[in-house]
């Protein structure tokens, strides 16, 4: 668990008033208001308990139920409804990803406006993914003079998304479901339930009517699949060898979280 003070966000390169009119900073403080709120409560619960365990203050019925909670490796009822969690997770597993959370929280606050995208983002480790995927879309749309519903996401395990010009930004901790995905080998089949993707990039683009070779992709939060994201386009060359069979049968999907 994290105990430093909370995260400060880093207004040096423009003013307040400048910083709010991108969508991607406003994005990223409510995100930090968020982990914030959390870090506090989870401290303050855990400061409390110390002096209940020093016989310095009296536990009340909520302090009893969550010293209880921790007992059993288990979260506190609050704890588990500030962000979408699989409902079995264990005590120390959340403490870990939280920790890794306010982490690049931390690092992505500490950089000048400009230079966040160009980071690498751990989107699956955002409080709000979808909000932080639109942010990046209203930048693009505003940039590119464009309508919103003009543009569509498209993810490549090549660094097109950057080289292209414009649009285009690194994530990571992504996995891919039912296939294997790789820079030398395109798409193939595997045996394997999952496989990480390294990197990927995600771009918006203009979309293009009838494009043959793009196929739609869901981006759930997880594994469990209970949280769908949002949607990617891959561009699938001819000469790969999966039918559409074999993508429906797998049921492919990218994953953006995984403990």
């Amino acid at each position: 668990l994290p105990r430093s003070s909370a995260i400060r966000v880093n207004t040096d390169d423009d003013d307040a008033a400048t910083a709010f009119t991108n969508p991607v900073y406003r994005c990223l403080h409510r995100e930090v208001e968020l982990a914030n709120k959390l870090l506090a409560n989870v401290t303050s619960l855990l400061e409390y308990i110390d002096g209940v365990c020093s016989n310095a203050l009296k536990p009340t019925s909520a302090v009893r139920d969550a010293m209880r909670s921790l007992h059993q490796d288990q979260l506190p009822s609050d704890w588990r409804t500030s962000y979408a969690i699989p409902p079995h997770i264990l005590l120390h597993e959340w403490l870990a990803d939280f920790s890794k959370r306010v982490a690049q929280l931390r690092h992505l606050m500490s950089l000048p406006l400009a230079d966040v995208l160009s980071q690498g983002i751990w989107i699956g480790g955002l409080f709000a993914p979808e909000a932080f995927i639109t942010a990046t879309r209203q930048v693009v749309s505003r940039d590119l003079h464009c309508a919103l519903d003009e543009l569509v996401l498209v993810a490549s395990v090549h660094n097109e998304a950057n080289d292209s010009g414009g649009g285009g930004f690194n994530v990571s901790g992504f996995h891919i479901q039912g296939i294997q995905w790789t820079q030398s080998g395109g798409f193939t089949a595997t045996d394997a339930l999952e496989s990480p993707l390294d990197t990927l990039y995600l771009s918006w683009r203009v979309a293009l009517d009838d494009v043959p070779t793009l196929r739609k992709l869901p981006v759930y939060l997880n594994a469990q699949r209970l949280v769908m994201l949002f949607e990617v386009a891959v561009d699938v060359p001819p000469s790969t060898l999966l039918s559409d069979h074999i993508w429906a049968e797998r049921a492919v999907a990218l994953t953006a979280w995984k403990l």
